[in-house]
């Protein structure tokens, strides 16, 4: 674990598995009002997750405009709701695929968030699974939290 990581851990929250699902009542406004927070922490986190996947050996991901539409309309279904989950809808609202991984988490930190996910090892398999070639990453801030979701594929 690198030491940006141990030194953010702590103060992250990250899901491994997840079995709750966000309440009804996250409105339209508030999702669209999050969606457009934060498009640099979410290249941030692209460049992060590249980084990564480099020092692994892998080719890097590229972004896709509809994973990250997909991830960022999640983020802010997440904020919105105030609950960390997991998109259960995920297979249904991208197309074209044949391998799909998502990681989710909230923090202080959009960088920090992706360093949580390097710690757990279900996390880091998305990261760098090397049939993964594209990826879309949702960053919301809300209330001081950073909300994250990275949506990963294969064609």
């Amino acid at each position: 674990m690198s030491q940006r990581a141990k030194r953010h851990l702590p103060t992250l929250l990250i899901v491994l598995v997840c079995t709750a699902f966000a309440p009804a009542g996250t409105t339209a406004s508030q999702a669209t009002e999050a969606v457009a927070a934060a498009p640099a922490l979410e290249a941030e986190v692209l460049e992060a997750v590249n980084d990564s996947r480099r020092d692994a050996g892998l080719a890097p991901v590229e972004a896709s405009g509809e994973l990250t539409g997909v991830a960022r309309h999640h983020s802010a279904a997440m904020a919105g709701a105030g609950v960390l989950h997991h998109d259960p809808a995920l297979g249904a609202v991208i197309a074209d695929w044949s391998r799909l991984g998502e990681n989710v988490g909230r923090g202080r930190e959009a960088t920090a968030v992706h360093d949580a996910f390097l710690a757990s090892p279900t996390h880091a398999a998305n990261v760098f699974e090397p049939a993964y070639d594209e990826v879309g990453v949702g960053v919301v801030v809300a209330d001081g939290e950073v909300w994250v979701t990275t949506v990963y594929r294969t064609r």
